[in-house]
C-alpha cells in the first residue's frame, strides 16, 4: 500500500472485493480501529506481531472477552497485515487465549415452543414460526426476498447463508396460507415505492435494483444509506425489534401457565 493511500478506504475496498458482507466489514474495520487507538494513534505499518500480541493479550486479560470475540480480532488484524499491508504476520507464538466457558443450552420443548409463538402476532408471528418450522437463522429469516419462497413446492431457499452457499429448507404447510397473504401484502408495499429511479439506472442495474427491493418481511421504512446501492430501498425488517419481540415473548413463557380448573 502507497504511504499517502487512506487506510480504512483501502481495508474497506480489499473487503468488498472479496465478497464479505456488510457485518464482517463493519466488525473488521471496528477492530482495526480499536487497535490503532490501543497504540496511540499509530499507523499498523509501524507497528508488527508484537503489538498485535500486546492487544489480543490486553483482550483476554483485561477485558476478559469471549474466545469467539479475540478470534474475531485476530482475523481482523491478520488480514489488516495480509491483504492491505502486504506484511503477514508469523505465528502468533505466546499469543493468550481466553478460557472456554462450557454452558448448557436452553432447549424448548414442544409445549414451550407453541406458547413462546401464540404471544407473537403479524409479521412477527410468521417470521417466528418460519425460524421455529424451517431451521433457520434470525437474519436468514430477514433477509429473505419474496422469490425465495416456493409455496408450491413447500420450500424456502435461503441465499448467503452461513459460510456463503446457499440451502434449501422446508416451508411449513401451517405456514402457506398466511404466506399468501402476506406475500399479496408486499407486492402491494413495493408498489407503493414507486419506480425506484430504476429508469435512471444503467440497464444493466436493472435487474439487480428489482431483486433489492423485493424483501419478503420489509420495513416501511427506507433507506439511502446503504454503500452497495446507491437508490432509495425498502430496508429488513428490524433485527432488533425481532430480538426485542421474542424476548418479551420468552419471558411470559417463564411464568407459569394459567391453570385450567
Amino acid at each position: 500500500m502507497q504511504p499517502n493511500t487512506r487506510l480504512l478506504p483501502a481495508v474497506r475496498h480489499k473487503l468488498r472485493l472479496g465478497h464479505y458482507s456488510r457485518r464482517t466489514e463493519a466488525a473488521y474495520v471496528g477492530w482495526i480501529k480499536r487497535f490503532i487507538r490501543f497504540h496511540g494513534n499509530r499507523h499498523p505499518a509501524g507497528l508488527g506481531e508484537a503489538e498485535v500480541l500486546a492487544f489480543l493479550t490486553y483482550l483476554a486479560v483485561e477485558r476478559r472477552v469471549a474466545p469467539a470475540t479475540q478470534t474475531q480480532a485476530l482475523s481482523a488484524l491478520l488480514f489488516l497485515y495480509r491483504e492491505v499491508l502486504g506484511q503477514p504476520l508469523g505465528r502468533m507464538v505466546g499469543l493468550v487465549r481466553p478460557k472456554r466457558r462450557a454452558r448448557v443450552p436452553v432447549v424448548l420443548n414442544q409445549g414451550e415452543v407453541e406458547r413462546l409463538l401464540g404471544q407473537l402476532q403479524g409479521t412477527m408471528h410468521l417470521i417466528g414460526t418460519l425460524l421455529y418450522g424451517g431451521g433457520m437463522r434470525l437474519l436468514e429469516c430477514l433477509t429473505l426476498r419474496v422469490k425465495d419462497i416456493d409455496l408450491s413446492r413447500g420450500e424456502v431457499r435461503i441465499r448467503r447463508a452461513k459460510g456463503g452457499g446457499d440451502r434449501v429448507t422446508v416451508l411449513p404447510a401451517v405456514l402457506r396460507e398466511p404466506l399468501r397473504r402476506h406475500l399479496e401484502r408486499v407486492k402491494a408495499l413495493m408498489a407503493g415505492l414507486g419506480p425506484m429511479n430504476v429508469a435512471s439506472r444503467p440497464p444493466l442495474k436493472i435487474a439487480s435494483t428489482a431483486r433489492l427491493i423485493s424483501i419478503l418481511f420489509a420495513s416501511r421504512a427506507t433507506s439511502k444509506r446503504n454503500p452497495f446501492c446507491f437508490s432509495r430501498r425498502r430496508v429488513p425488517f428490524s433485527e432488533i425489534m425481532a430480538h426485542r419481540t421474542m424476548l418479551r415473548g420468552s419471558r411470559f413463557m417463564r411464568s407459569p401457565a394459567p391453570s385450567s380448573a
